[in-house]
């Protein structure tokens, strides 16, 4: 009590603003969220838009953050668009494909039981087109969105800390969980969410690299394996 009898004031403590803060990147995911689910939803019915909804979703993905990063007056160079050390990042995506992939393959097995031997001769005759679209109209945009923009500024907001070379914060899972939530948005189906787990190895392929590069080119790759897999089995 102060000499009067008046209850001293206490310091009050002051908000944590890299919360309060993300009011850019919530607008900027959700945009991109309901404009992607706009797209697949509701272009997605018309018959000459239709078959191009997918690419107009993706589209959204791509150019939003651009927009975003230009009007703040910044480089897209510092959210891991460029290809600086692009050999250095080719390596690691490598790296991490030879580590990943067999466990992917022997667990695509395990989960779907296929009733017969894969055979490459099931794959469609415009497979490679599939594989294509893979890179630049899914991996792509995606990952401009989430490991390039989304990422980087969560990064800036809570800097994460080395543990024996994995980055330890809430830039990787949050964004990861925006990456799973987005893909709920846009077709609300339960197994969609599972995409968190690889989204967490994309987002580490964005710290050890420093580009978009290496994560672009593994999730890329994990999606041409996928529907190899499922067209080999199944098709």
């Amino acid at each position: 009590m102060s000499p009067d009898g008046a209850a001293e004031a206490r310091p009050s403590v002051p908000p944590d603003t890299r919360w309060a803060g993300l009011r850019e990147e919530i607008l900027v995911f959700l945009g991109c969220s309901l404009g992607a689910l706009a797209a697949v939803q509701g272009l997605g019915r018309l018959p000459w838009v239709g078959p191009h909804a997918q690419e107009v979703a993706e589209l959204i993905f791509l150019l939003v953050p651009f927009w975003v990063v230009e009007r703040r007056g910044e480089r897209i160079d510092d959210y891991g668009f460029h290809l600086h050390q692009g050999w250095k990042a080719l390596a690691i995506a490598v790296a991490a494909m030879l580590v990943t992939y067999p466990l992917f393959v022997v667990g695509f097995e395990w989960w779907w039981n296929p009733p017969r031997a894969f055979s490459g001769a099931r794959l469609p005759h415009d497979f490679w087109n599939i594989a294509v679209a893979q890179y630049l109209v899914v991996a792509f945009p995606e990952e401009v969105l989430f490991r390039g923009y989304l990422q980087t500024r969560l990064e800036r907001r809570f800097p994460s800390r080395p543990w024996y070379g994995i980055p330890i914060g809430w830039a990787i899972p949050l964004t990861s969980a925006a990456f799973a939530l987005g893909h709920f948005i846009v077709i609300p189906a339960p197994a969609r969410l599972a995409v968190f787990f690889p989204s967490l190895l994309f987002g580490l392929l964005r710290q050890w690299s420093g580009s978009l590069l290496a994560p672009i080119v593994f999730h890329g790759t994990c999606n041409v394996i996928g529907d190899a897999l499922y067209f080999g089995y199944f098709g």
